[in-house]
């Protein structure tokens, strides 16, 4: 039933989201007036079981509340009431679902993640030291390869110029390279052939040095490969919040070796919370 839902990839295990709904009613004191059925199609036990009266249904479900009571009534049963709820809202007045969450646009409480970037904002030094260490798990680079065939996400996305010809090396494919022809701060490339890249598929964007402007992020959000006038390494903060879950940032760190990191809920709250940190220019 969720194998054609968009970005299935991300979704929770049966399992899981089972657990979660135990959990909440066991919180609220309903554990012990609930009983939980397995669907494996839109009817469920709504056709078999005579004790039903009613099903909840949403403006979007209400169709499949409908064709419930067609198929009560093609077995000369009596239909159900359907009462309808209305959803929870997130803070852009639009519908929290768990599609929108998977999308990456959302967390669960409704926080749109983008809205935080309606300014442009600069690194404060408290923060320097901690943005150094790595943001997710390191690899080496003859790893990557094999990590993307066996993890096989749902996006990725290149930020930096050693990790971005790496991957034209390997011929890997990324859904978007933010490069700035810089290596450590120093000039490294004279331009984009060089890095095995074409100028016509990138976007130049100004972003200076420790900062995250808005004209980097709207490309970001535009699935954009960019050329960075500037530095590209904070890129990695907005990527995690724009991209779907599932996704991947792989980025360089120096003298280590490669950064991947997981798109998760988790990691778009880290992100999003240390981005409330910096300085609005």
């Amino acid at each position: 039933m969720i194998a054609k839902k968009p970005f299935a990839v991300s979704m929770e295990s049966f399992e899981r989201r089972r657990q979660n709904v135990v959990d909440y009613m066991s919180e609220q004191g309903w554990d012990t007036k609930i009983k939980l059925e397995r669907l494996d199609d839109i009817y469920g036990p709504a056709i078999l079981d005579n004790s039903i009266e009613a099903l909840l249904v949403t403006l979007k479900t209400k169709m499949g509340g409908e064709l419930v009571n067609k198929a009560l009534m093609a077995r000369g049963m009596p239909i159900l009431q359907l009462i309808e709820v209305p959803l929870a809202m997130a803070h852009d007045g639009k519908e929290i679902s768990s599609q929108r969450i998977r999308e990456g646009k959302i967390n669960r409480e409704g926080l749109v993640y983008m809205d935080l970037f309606n300014t442009d904002y600069i690194l404060p030094e408290n923060l320097r030291n901690q943005l150094q260490k790595p943001f997710g798990l390191l690899l080496q680079s003859e790893q990557l390869l094999k990590k993307i065939a066996v993890d096989k996400p749902a996006a990725i996305i290149s930020v930096g110029d050693v990790v971005t010809k790496l991957f034209v090396d390997f011929g890997l494919k990324a859904d978007m390279f933010v490069v700035d022809l810089l290596v450590e701060r120093k000039k490294r490339y004279g331009n984009l052939n060089e890095l095995g890249l074409k100028d016509k598929n990138f976007v130049r964007v100004k972003n200076p040095a420790g900062d995250i402007t808005k004209e980097l992020v709207e490309k970001i959000q535009e699935g954009k490969n960019i050329l960075v006038d500037g530095e590209e390494d904070l890129a990695v903060l907005p990527a995690i919040l724009a991209l779907p879950l599932g996704s991947v940032v792989v980025y360089g760190q120096p003298g280590e070796g490669l950064v991947w990191v997981d798109v998760t809920e988790e990691k778009k709250k880290e992100a999003y919370q240390l981005i409330q940190q910096f300085t609005v220019r």
